[in-house]
């Protein structure tokens, strides 16, 4: 059995009270009065009545939350709302804002009493799976859930074949109030297709229907379906959520990736390469191609069936790469064990080509070979392609190579790891020392995937940092989650030029003096996305994205995801122009960092200024539909 299910929040309105009521309004002798949440399940597409489906909610207990909100209080420290965060969101929030201030070990461990307390108050709350407050709608898809204390609730809804909307959103019942709510969940989709091998048909193989998601721009591949072929070597993927998607085959006892084979010599030398496997059936996308950047995407509707999905299986000859990994010895002061294991993770060099986001990572072992720490490796079956490795290990740091595997074994690579460097400098806001700055502002290497992250922490009353350990490439600036609304990135500088948009180099040696320069006065943009029947579009993904000249910095960027009256905001927006662009999905704001998709929409974005002076901008958004992308 198949189940989709989403865990989303709805915006309830009390029917019974003419406002709502807090927990911590009620006299402390009397327990709050009980409210009863109530609804409708319909089908998005059709509009008739989901019978069956589960419905849970959880939440949290507003009077433990007024308890939390007082106990920070008492230490000058202001606790986030709650709004659209989840529990490990909001914990995460109050955490960073402990870790942001000078206390005294008495004031912590009130603090951490507090927490503590909260959480115990919404352990079972808080999670949809273990909350005792469920119940199933009736045939006529309604359902009611009653005896709920007040508070902030998650809605969790699920039935075979259907999908809840993305998004979290929120709802507050109130002490003895009645709060209904309609929630459309979305008919999944099929896509049947055929698959053969030099004409026949193939049985018992595995078909996937692949997601592409983005994570900095880097498109990446997560599987949400996989059925075998009949024995018509015939398959029918279903239960899909509306949206596109690669279709790939792999045939039997196909290396999904490049497995390592580890050696430790007493010598720095590569072992011997056993024979090249000849030429095998490989995993095969639609419409019949090895090449990810050749394959078509299938683009699935809502309660629609896609067919002739059909993929013939190609071959190719897989590869072996091989050579020593080497890291200058530390000095022998420093004690070192024995062996010291490096991680080699390897993806594909093309930024435009969706990777596996369960990547190929292999382990090596280094040991002591007179000043250098040595290991070798042999990765097999290595399709053709160029590749990004990325070594690293905790004792050693990190460093990027270019793998090119072409139409042969790549026998003798030698990579040289060197110790990574500090990148040091000051942050200022509005020319003064920036006070508390966790979560600001950070830095990360260029042109490869999942790059590491390097936060720039300065120090409070003289704005100093120091990021020790950052590994030879191109680094750029990138906004942090912590960044106040009101502030934006005015400028980087390196040696006294700016290298905001260009980034800078870093090398063996530490790099001159980096300047972060931060100004108040910062722009805000709000506004709503609709569809083209003008209807409200839930957790719409919203990117805000500079002209095509600015593009290669990628702080220059803003995403966000609607909330559940489709409304959006975008904050510490610097001045100059933008374009903004909205889609249905939450997932594509992100790829909005990716210039390939991006340019399939540039004639679709809203052109926006932003003047030197701080402003405060509406706009309406049309998520661009499924059929234009």
């Amino acid at each position: 059995m198949w189940m989709r299910s989403i865990a989303f929040v709805v915006t309830a309105v009390a029917l019974l009270m003419p406002s709502i009521v807090m927990v911590g309004s009620a006299p402390q002798s009397a327990a709050p009065a009980l409210g009863v949440l109530e609804g409708i399940v319909l089908d998005s597409v059709t509009g008739e009545a989901i019978p069956e489906a589960e419905i849970r909610v959880a939440g949290i207990d507003l009077a433990a939350y007024e308890n939390l909100k007082a106990a920070f209080a008492a230490v000058q420290i202001a606790v986030p709302a709650p709004g659209n965060l989840s529990l490990d969101q909001f914990f995460r929030a109050v955490y960073d804002l402990t870790d942001s201030k000078v206390l005294s070990s008495n004031d912590r461990q009130k603090l951490t009493a507090a927490i503590d307390s909260f959480r115990s108050a919404n352990n079972t709350r808080f999670d949809a799976r273990e909350s005792p407050f469920r119940g199933f709608s009736d045939a006529a898809g309604r359902f009611a859930i009653a005896n709920l204390p007040p508070g902030r609730y998650t809605i969790r809804v699920q039935n075979e074949g259907y999908f809840a909307p993305e998004s979290e959103l929120l709802s507050i019942v109130p002490a003895g109030g009645t709060v209904r709510v309609t929630v459309r969940m979305t008919p999944g989709g099929v896509i049947a297709g055929r698959v053969t091998a030099d004409g026949k048909p193939q049985s018992g193989v595995k078909v996937q229907a692949f997601r592409v998601i983005y994570q900095n721009g880097y498109p990446m591949m997560t599987s949400v379906a996989s059925r075998n072929t009949d024995d018509r070597g015939e398959y029918r993927l279903f239960y899909l959520r509306p949206d596109e998607y690669l279709i790939a085959v792999t045939p039997q006892g196909t290396p999904q990736r490049p497995s390592m084979d580890i050696t430790v010599p007493a010598t720095p030398l590569a072992p011997a390469l056993t024979d090249t496997p000849g030429v095998q059936p490989q995993r095969t996308f639609y419409p019949g191609t090895l090449d990810r950047s050749a394959a078509e995407r299938v683009l699935v509707h809502a309660g629609r069936e896609v067919v002739n999905i059909d993929i013939p299986v190609r071959t190719s000859r897989l590869y072996r790469v091989s050579g020593e990994i080497r890291v200058p010895a530390p000095p022998a002061s420093q004690r070192m064990p024995p062996r010291i294991p490096v991680t080699v993770t390897s993806w594909l060099h093309d930024p435009n080509t969706p990777d596996d986001l369960a990547n190929a990572s292999m382990g090596v072992l280094l040991e002591l070979a007179g000043d250098v720490l040595v290991g070798n490796f042999q990765a097999n079956n290595v399709l053709p392609g160029i590749y990004d490795w990325r070594i690293a290990g905790s004792s050693v740091g990190m460093s990027n190579f270019l793998v090119d595997v072409r139409d042969a074994d790549v026998q003798g690579l030698r990579f040289e790891i060197r110790p990574g460097v500090a990148v040091k400098g000051t942050m200022t806001v509005d020319g003064e020392a920036p006070g508390a700055n966790k979560g600001y502002v950070g830095f990360q290497i260029d042109g490869v995937r999942m790059a590491p992250r390097f936060d720039v922490l300065a120090d409070e009353k003289n704005g100093s940092f120091s990021i020790p350990n950052v590994p030879v490439g191109h680094l750029r600036a990138i906004l942090g989650d912590g960044l106040p609304p009101n502030l934006y990135v005015d400028d980087v500088r390196a040696g006294g030029e700016s290298v905001f948009d260009t980034g800078f180099e870093v090398g063996t040696v530490d790099p001159p003096s980096a300047a972060v320069l931060l100004r108040s006065g910062a722009a805000a943009i709000s506004g709503a996305v609709i569809d083209d029947a003008g209807k409200t579009v839930v957790g719409a993904g919203v990117a805000l994205v500079p002209l095509l000249s600015n593009r290669q910095n990628l702080a220059r960027f803003h995403d966000t995801i609607a909330d559940v009256d489709g409304k959006f905001s975008i904050s510490s927006v610097a001045p100059g122009e933008y374009k903004l662009f909205a889609w249905p999905s939450a997932l594509f704001s992100r790829a909005a960092y990716n210039a390939a998709f991006l340019s399939r929409f540039e004639e679709q974005g809203v052109p926006v200024t932003i003047s030197g002076n701080a402003a405060s901008l509406t706009v309406e958004l049309t998520a661009i539909s499924q059929q234009a992308q």
